[in-house]
């Protein structure tokens, strides 16, 4: 550690998961709480170590969870110039360790709000949209993403795109997750597996809607243009069960 002083928050994180893995909660906290209280600056591993923290107390009891949540408001307090830091290290905690996704989301919306051109912004943003999705507030997941498709970079739409559908898929909104997916298979910057997830995906599309000529020629579609894809063998699988489904 006095070679490579930037390696010191790495052994006792190690220490931590180990001592985690072996269900000794004590010893992993305390191990987090060195990388805490010795390597403040070091601001990642320190997020993460204060999850831990809180995996390790929640797993105890809601008491001990309340009690990591305040270790890190106090250690927070006393770094207020990393308002992103908190938002990471408090937000995760309450989505992941305590299982409050809307109680994590109110607060990464509202530092991101509040400090919109913070550096960690994209850092904090997959936390959100978990939450989000975790939390069921599909609308407010939707404008998210619809907002992030519409900036992001040509190469990241795809995937963008292919998340809000599958989210639309997960409640039911059958037409708007299909316009989703119609939007995958024409943006340029789509691969070839993913034009294949997306029309494969939009078969389902049709068939729930109960046009299902359309939705068998998509899947024969998807097997016929990228015949190694993943999603082909899921169609052939799909195809032969409707097949039978309409025989009987």
């Amino acid at each position: 550690a006095r070679k490579h002083p930037k390696d010191g928050p790495y052994l006792p994180t190690i220490a931590g998961k180990l001592y985690q893995g072996l269900n000794d909660n004590d010893k992993a906290i305390a191990a987090y709480k060195f990388v805490v209280e010795t390597y403040p600056d070091a601001r990642w591993q320190v997020w993460d170590a204060l999850y831990y923290i809180g995996e390790c107390c929640y797993v105890q009891s809601e008491e001990k969870g309340q009690e990591a949540l305040a270790y890190i408001k106090n250690f927070y307090a006393k770094h207020p110039d990393r308002p992103m830091d908190f938002a990471i290290a408090y937000g995760k905690t309450l989505l992941g360790a305590a299982k409050k996704p809307t109680e994590a989301a109110e607060l990464i919306s509202n530092a991101m709000k509040q400090h919109p051109n913070d550096k960690l912004v994209s850092e904090v943003l997959p936390l959100l949209i978990a939450a989000y999705a975790a939390s069921d507030q599909i609308e407010k997941l939707v404008g998210l993403l619809a907002d992030l498709a519409k900036n992001a970079p040509p190469a990241d739409r795809p995937g963008i795109l292919m998340t809000l559908a599958n989210r639309y898929m997960a409640v039911s909104k059958i037409q708007e997750a299909a316009g989703m997916y119609r939007g995958v298979v024409a943006l340029r910057a789509s691969t070839p597996d993913q034009r294949a997830q997306a029309t494969y995906q939009l078969a389902l599309c049709y068939w729930q809607s109960g046009m299902k000529e359309a939705a068998k020629r998509a899947m024969l579609q998807v097997i016929r243009r990228y015949p190694t894809a993943v999603a082909a063998d899921n169609a052939r699988g799909t195809v032969q069960v409707w097949d039978m489904s309409t025989k009987q």
